[in-house]
């Protein structure tokens, strides 16, 4: 009897140690860390207004951000297409993707749609809601947001549903493996058809469970985001509903793609990159510049930011090519 109990003893101790050695194995994660400085070649965009969303197609770049849109074939020599004098402070455009041969680009009440990146219409305007991201699957765009979710068929009429994910701001979107995935403060959310939505919650871990970007590549889901000075955590996912935590990163991010069979997230200070998801590099970018997208095309990374000049503290707009 004695004996007995010894035994359930032990295989209680046993099983509160695991319970402990895996939970404080996810929350002291490896921190990635390099001295290695990023090589690019800078350049000074003589634009009005901080170019935050870049995206590449039919032969283009075009980036957007507050009151601006540009273009490129080059990702050096920038174009102004439409300027401040054409937007207000409400036309803030956050996120622009170039999905079925069509640039769509959203932002602070508005919606934008071109064909070339040069010709732009707008075709949602007046819209009380912050758009902070957009996604094309299974026939159909979706864009979230501060309040609700907006579908169109067509990327011209867009169609507004306050049912779902209204008070759960997503910060990126991406579509892959037949599904829409949204990240969000603590949330990963999906949806095959952008009106039913099923949410995971993350753990706090410091801040880690703060999500801001996401990515898909080579069958798994990477987010990453990050708080303050706390930092993010690397999460890795196969369906978008189980998460593991990968790795520590001493930054917070802003975007992440897929792009030259490679996850690319970029941080405020760094820009981390993977093949698969598991062993990741870092660079450390210039403390006086930060960048805040980066798009593949043409055989090159480009980067958009800003550069930090410390006269009258200005900004100034920058574009950057990467050297990997």
């Amino acid at each position: 009897m004695r004996r007995a109990g010894l035994v359930l003893s032990l295989m209680f101790i046993i099983s509160i140690t695991v319970i402990i050695v895996n939970y404080f194995s996810k929350d002291n994660l490896t921190v990635l860390e390099s001295d290695d400085g990023i090589i690019a070649e800078w350049n000074k965009k003589p634009l009005d207004g901080i170019v935050t969303s870049i995206a590449f197609g039919n032969s283009m770049f075009v980036g957007v951000g507050n009151g601006i849109i540009v273009a490129s074939t080059n990702g050096v020599d920038w174009r102004s297409i439409v300027n401040d004098s054409e937007f207000n402070y409400n036309e803030v455009l956050n996120d622009i993707r170039f999905v079925e041969n069509q640039f769509i680009a959203v932002g602070n009440n508005v919606i934008y749609r071109s064909l070339d990146g040069i010709e732009w219409v707008k075709v949602l305007d007046d819209f009380k809601n912050q758009r902070h991201n957009v996604a094309y699957g299974n026939g159909v765009f979706v864009s979230l947001g501060h309040g609700g979710v907006m579908r169109s068929k067509d990327g011209i009429s867009w169609d507004y549903d306050e049912s779902s994910l209204y008070w759960s701001p997503r910060s990126d979107l991406c579509f892959a493996d037949g599904k829409f995935v949204a990240v969000g403060p603590y949330e990963a959310s999906t949806s095959k058809d952008g009106v039913s939505w099923e949410t995971t919650q993350f753990p706090y871990m410091d801040g880690g469970g703060y999500l801001t970007s996401i990515a898909y590549g080579n069958g798994m889901f990477i987010a990453i985001g990050g708080l303050d000075d706390n930092g993010a955590v690397i999460w890795s996912s196969l369906d978008a509903i189980k998460w593991d935590p990968v790795l520590r990163v001493k930054d917070t991010f802003q975007n992440g793609h897929f792009f030259n069979n490679n996850f690319y997230f970029v941080g405020n200070n760094v820009i981390i990159n993977s093949s698969d998801g598991v062993n990741w590099s870092i660079k450390n970018i210039p403390k006086n510049k930060f960048i805040y997208d980066v798009a593949y095309g043409n055989g090159g990374i480009i980067g958009v930011g800003r550069l930090d000049e410390d006269i009258e503290f200005k900004y100034r707009d920058v574009s950057l090519k990467l050297n990997y």
